[in-house]
């Protein structure tokens, strides 16, 4: 790599290679000192894998402690409130087939299958930069980063765990799993479709990372 082309300096010695949990608490409070210290050799795994559990934690816990009528109910509304009564029929039996347990975990493998494409489609992107730039960056590297990058988004997993353990009736918005979104603090638009869908997927979380 191209030390003139580097944004930090001073990178640590192998030797010195920072444990991952000093990168992870310095990612929230000194950023620059967590991104330098992760030049040591670029690690991936530990920030996926933080990621990946909350988001399944996250997942399996909604889907087993909402009431599993009321969002069926709720699915049909978003998903069919305008058809006929055939097709509303149709999706809720569809919905009916799975319990809660097959359809979190079905809902987690799709996730963390769609987020590792998006992580790999950002970092080949950063690539492509990279190659027209020369500065040397490969792709572990950019995939380090962009893992890195999303850690801020696990405290926004968190939040969401604890909005669905202080449910006490089991009917819990999909608009509510993310009190940091703008769609929750502003404008409160249905979650599952259109402009509000949008909107729930930009927060604070999203901002910070």
């Amino acid at each position: 790599m191209a030390e003139s082309n580097t944004p930090y300096n001073d990178l640590p010695a192998a030797q010195d290679k920072p444990s991952v949990i000093t990168i992870l608490t310095d990612l929230i409070t000194s950023p620059q000192k967590a991104y330098r210290a992760m030049q040591a050799d670029y690690p991936i795994m530990f920030p996926m894998f933080i990621f990946f559990l909350l988001m399944t934690v996250s997942t399996v816990l909604y889907m087993n402690s909402v009431d599993h009528e009321w969002f069926i109910e709720q699915q049909v509304e978003q998903l069919a409130g305008d058809k006929s009564k055939a097709e509303q029929d149709a999706i809720r039996a569809q919905h009916e087939l799975m319990s809660p347990m097959v359809q979190s975990i079905v809902g987690a493998v799709f996730g963390i299958i769609g987020y590792l494409i998006l992580f790999c489609a950002y970092s080949g992107y950063y690539v492509i930069n990279s190659g027209i730039s020369n500065d040397g960056y490969d792709f572990k590297q950019w995939l380090s980063f962009v893992s890195w990058a999303w850690v801020p988004k696990c405290l926004v997993l968190i939040l969401s765990i604890v909005v669905i353990l202080m449910s006490d009736n089991g009917q819990i918005s999909q608009n509510s799993l993310n009190p940091t979104s703008l769609n929750y603090l502003f404008f409160d638009y249905s979650a599952s479709s259109g402009f509000g869908s949008l909107l729930s997927m930009i927060d604070l979380g999203t901002v910070w990372s």
